[in-house]
Formats: structure tokens, C-alpha cells, sequence
């Protein structure tokens, strides 16, 4: 199977997932990918035919073409799609701060605030840890929220009827990390949006890159020994 055919098969429909203003310039880094498959798959039909190079020359050969292509995906992994994981961090981040919990800075204030949050969570530790994430889900009270997401990572259960006790999350993470984006999403629907488009874009460049990749090595099995894994 030729480099490139299942991004033209997909291509499209990569498109069509995204809004209006981003898909001209998603298919133009698509078609950047695509001519990275074009230009492996034409260089490798040349070595193929070219009658003065022998077995071991060929697949000398075909290892160069595949670097190459391999190379030119890496660089788009370096840049459009590094650039794109960067800029999904920072508007997370952005999200996030605003519903994030800031202490009063006075040293009195700050001492009373404490104070009301450990009360709260010594309430809530007689809960279990369905109804305490239930609480959290539910409440708008920003006093609630506060004290269970700074509350300690783990905590004894609630008796159970044995009257034994086992350490559990106070609410789980992931719960408290999922519920936190949500209510800044609220907060700031256009930010949000744009963070959606980020991650949408990024996920697709990725589809492609790894499929026309899969399909370089699928064809020049040698050539994974010569690539070097980027992290982005």
C-alpha cells in the first residue's frame, strides 16, 4: 500500500470536522504531508527500477528515501503540531486560572479562611466518597469547592459497617480536574472554543503524520532503526 492513501481516503472527512475558518489552512498542512508521501513514494519507485544498483544498494537506498520522508514528518511534529500542543496548554491553563482557588493574602483573614475549609472537610470526611463527589458536582458554593480541592489527597473513609476505616481520595482527581474545566468553560465559552480547535487540529495533524508514517515503514521496514522519536 502506497504512502499517503489512507490520509487521502481521510482527508476529507478530517476537513469537514472542523469550522469554516480553520480548513484552509488544515488542508494546506495536509497536503504538506501528502507530498512527503508523494515525493517517498515516487523516489522509492525509482530505486526499484533503477537497474545499475544491486540488492544490498537498493535497500541502502530505499533506507535514505524513507529517512528522508521520515525526517520531514518529524519536522512537522517539531513545529505545527508542537505549536499547537503549546498553544492547547496555555489556553487550558488560562481556563483553569479562572476558576482557580486564591487565598485571601492577609495573614488574619487567611487564618479564618483555613479555618472555615477545614470545617468543611471535616463535614464532609463523614460522607463516603460517592456522596463527597456528588456534593462537589453539585455545589455552587465557592467556599465547598475550595475546601474540597485543596483538601489532602488522601483521607480515611467514612466507618464502614464492620466499623473499619480505609484512606481514599477526599473526591477523585480526575473527577475535580474534568468538573474544574467544565465550570471554566462556562466562564469562558470563546477561550474554551478556541482550546477545542487547538486539540482537534492537533489530533488530526497527528492522525496524519502517524498514518503516513506507519505506511513509510510498512514499506521500508529497515528505516525505523534510522529514525529518532521526537516528544511533543
Amino acid at each position: 500500500m502506497k504512502a499517503g492513501r489512507i490520509l487521502k481516503l481521510a482527508g476529507q472527512n478530517y476537513i469537514s470536522q472542523i469550522p469554516e475558518h480553520l480548513r484552509e489552512g488544515l488542508t494546506k498542512q495536509l497536503n504538506v504531508v501528502l507530498s512527503t508521501a508523494d515525493t517517498f513514494n515516487a523516489d522509492l519507485a525509482v530505486n526499484e527500477q533503477n537497474a545499475e544498483l544491486s540488492p544490498e544498494g537498493r535497500s541502502a537506498a530505499s533506507v535514505r528515501v524513507a529517512a528522508a520522508a521520515l525526517a520531514t514528518l518529524q519536522a512537522i511534529e517539531a513545529t505545527t503540531i508542537k505549536t499547537l500542543t503549546d498553544r492547547a496548554v496555555s489556553l487550558e491553563k488560562s481556563l483553569l486560572g479562572k476558576v482557580t482557588y486564591t487565598p485571601p493574602t492577609d495573614p488574619a483573614k487567611r487564618i479564618a479562611h483555613e479555618s472555615q475549609l477545614q470545617e468543611i472537610r471535616s463535614q464532609l470526611r463523614e460522607l463516603s466518597a460517592s456522596e463527597r463527589l456528588s456534593t462537589y458536582l453539585s455545589t455552587t458554593d465557592p467556599l465547598v469547592l475550595a475546601a474540597i480541592e485543596t483538601a489532602p489527597v488522601g483521607v480515611l473513609s467514612a466507618p464502614r459497617p464492620d466499623g473499619s476505616r480505609r484512606m481514599e481520595p477526599f473526591v477523585d482527581p480526575k473527577q475535580i480536574e474534568t468538573a474544574r474545566l467544565e465550570r471554566a468553560e462556562r466562564a469562558d465559552p470563546t477561550t474554551a472554543s478556541t482550546l477545542r480547535e487547538m486539540k482537534s487540529l492537533r489530533e488530526i495533524y497527528s492522525h496524519a503524520v502517524n498514518g503516513v508514517r506507519s505506511e513509510i515503514l510498512a514499506e521500508v521496514p529497515a528505516a525505523v532503526a534510522e529514525r529518532e522519536p521526537v516528544i511533543v
